[in-house]
């Protein structure tokens, strides 16, 4: 007889935050598609295609233990597009055993442990959630527990993650010593929130 995995708390964080990415987005029209984001080179339409083939091809990692890099690529935003891209890491997410290992393409070709994945997707998530929330002027905070997993996984960034051009991290800004936590997480991932501008 089998037993079930016992969920790693990111596993229940990465749900909540899915959910409020897909928040974010429910209002955004054909028109929003332009507007500039945090992410410099990235505009909203840019920002969400990139968010939908993340959650792609991590669904796919998650599920069958690795994916091919085109399965990553961003996919052209829409609504319907968009959720069905965020149902399937759900499920992949409510079925994972964390203790398993996946390799994600981003991370090069050694399979990590799936909870050090699921991390990683809740930091992207929520951190591009709030650049998402951020170009169409609105604000967005995660559920105080999501905050501190995103604040603890944030500190353990290294610092050569966050240096050079093709680093997976931009460089933290000057605001890094908030004491908020959630502000000091998105000073870590280089974002700069209109309070401590």
């Amino acid at each position: 007889m089998s037993s079930t995995p016992t969920p790693d708390p990111a596993q229940h964080h990465l749900l909540s935050a899915l959910n409020d990415a897909t928040g974010a987005a429910a209002k955004i029209q054909a028109t929003d598609l332009d507007r500039p984001t945090p992410c410099a080179e990235w505009t909203l339409g840019a920002l969400l295609g990139h968010i939908g083939g993340q959650w792609r091809g991590f669904a796919a990692a998650l599920r069958d233990g690795d994916a091919p890099a085109e399965r990553y690529a961003p996919i052209p935003f829409n609504q319907t597009d968009f959720a069905a891209a965020r149902d399937e890491l759900v499920e992949a997410v409510r079925l994972l055993d964390p203790a398993s290992a996946v390799r994600i393409a981003d991370f090069g070709p050694d399979p990590i442990p799936a909870a050090g994945a699921v991390s990683a997707q809740l930091l992207d998530t929520a951190v591009h959630t709030w650049d998402v929330a951020t170009a169409l002027g609105n604000d967005y905070r995660p559920e105080p527990e999501v905050v501190t997993s995103v604040r603890n996984i944030a500190a353990g960034i290294p610092e050569a993650a966050s240096a050079g051009p093709d680093a997976p991290f931009a460089a933290p800004v000057d605001s890094a010593d908030a004491t908020d936590p959630w502000e000091w997480a998105l000073a870590r991932v280089g974002r700069q929130t209109p309070s401590r501008a």
